[in-house]
């Protein structure tokens, strides 16, 4: 990625590329905190690694495709906050407006709280 982040964020970040959840699992502390952002709205959390898989394996029949590479970053103690640029193909017809077969492209914002070893909060905002 050419990027100075902490160790497990290309790992995790491989693993959301190839759509793989229990991968993703693995990187995340058992009391994760997840938090999505668009124009300042909540629009999905989960709080455990249950409730996170629940959202992650509901999202991956949203996209046929998807990829998030990071742009730039910057890493202050145990926190990482990158800058995503986000890629997918919206897979169904969705509530927002977009078609399936859509080409979807946005920059965005991912912090990145690790301790242990583990991300222990990700919040995601566009």
């Amino acid at each position: 990625m050419g990027q100075n982040l902490p160790e497990l964020m290309p790992d995790y970040i491989a693993a959301y590329n190839a759509r793989d959840v229990e991968r993703m699992l693995s990187y995340l502390a058992p009391g994760i905190r997840f938090t999505n952002l668009s124009d300042g709205n909540v629009t999905a959390a989960a709080s455990g690694l249950d409730e996170f898989a629940d959202l992650a394996r509901a999202a991956l029949g949203l996209f046929s495709s998807r990829h998030q590479a990071v742009r730039s970053s910057l890493s202050v103690a145990e926190t990482t906050i990158a800058e995503i640029q986000y890629t997918a193909t919206v897979a169904q017809d969705l509530p927002n407006g977009w078609q399936q077969g859509q080409q979807v492209h946005l920059t965005g914002l991912s912090l990145f709280e690790i301790k242990d070893a583990h991300i222990i909060r990700l919040v995601d905002q566009v």
